[in-house]
């Protein structure tokens, strides 16, 4: 019992062992090690708090999941500060400390952490501001993607192809990009169609309308709308304006691709004459 006893004694004195003073209040290894215990606790329970409480908002009032998302962000750091400062009290350390923490952090903000800080900045900025919100569609240097997290560091974009893409914060604040639902989802198309000098007018238009109001995807309002937009040495430029959702359980470009179809063997039954097919038919007689 002895050797336990002195064990115990030799652990208790090293873990009594005072680093330094601030304040008359010393600071020793048991402190510092019961502080990383409790603030690691704190991190725990104020993720599940600041989760469960933006789902309760989510079913209750009935809020975005993007809006849900960005208080839940907030909500955690708000609870993580004051964590920090329960658990300063709690084991008697001075808030004084935060005098000499405050040089070896600007230290390490000399040495590289600076993008660090940047970064977690400009997410707070996109969290307050809400340029872009979870559930949001982008594009962004050539990508186009689902926003699926605002974090502290980064935001992550589901791209269209399943691939994951991260991109820092700063990024989406210096940088331009175009996001395609931050008033709402609805989204335009033109279809182009060229076609003989030959055919009528009246019945192109009425054919493309038709088309555009058979399918399903295609919005009402705003309704389809066809322009004859130019007289080329082609032949008649007809384009067809039709309006879908990018929530929709169908691409926007297999919309595009079903229509161009339709337009293909609709006006073959009906005699319209596609300016390409027209040309490759001059050709072979050439």
């Amino acid at each position: 019992m002895s050797g336990f006893s002195e064990i115990y004694n030799n652990l208790n004195e090293f873990l009594n062992l005072r680093l330094f003073v601030i304040d008359d209040s010393p600071l020793t290894l048991k402190k510092i090690i019961l502080a990383l215990i409790l603030l690691a606790l704190g991190w725990v329970i104020s993720k599940w708090i600041s989760r469960n409480v933006a789902q309760r908002l989510l079913l209750k009032f009935g809020i975005s999941a993007g809006e849900a998302s960005a208080f839940k962000m907030l909500f955690f750091y708000i609870l993580l500060v004051l964590w920090v400062f329960i658990v300063l009290n709690f084991v008697h350390v001075p808030l004084t400390i935060f005098t000499v923490l405050g040089g070896v952090v600007a230290i390490g903000v000399g040495f590289g952490s600076q993008n660090i800080m940047n970064n977690f900045i400009s997410g707070l900025i996109l969290l307050l501001e809400r340029p872009i919100r979870v559930g949001d569609i982008i594009e962004i240097e050539d990508k186009s993607g689902k926003v699926v997290q605002i974090g502290a560091r980064s935001t992550k974009i589901l791209l269209f192809d399943n691939i994951d893409f991260v991109v820092p914060n700063s990024v989406l604040l210096e940088k331009s990009f175009n996001n395609l639902t931050l008033s709402d989802d609805k989204i335009r198309s033109k279809i182009t169609v060229t076609v003989d000098y030959g055919c009528q007018i009246e019945k192109v238009q009425e054919l493309l309308l038709k088309i555009a109001q058979s399918h399903t995807a295609i919005l009402k309002d705003p309704a389809p709308n066809v322009i004859l937009t130019d007289l080329s040495t082609d032949g008649l430029v007809f384009n067809l304006f039709i309006w879908t959702l990018l929530s929709a359980k169908i691409s926007k470009t297999q919309v595009e691709s079903d229509v161009r179809s339709k337009i293909y063997n609709m006006f073959a039954e009906h005699g319209i004459v596609l300016t390409y097919q027209l040309n490759v038919a001059l050709k072979q007689y050439v």
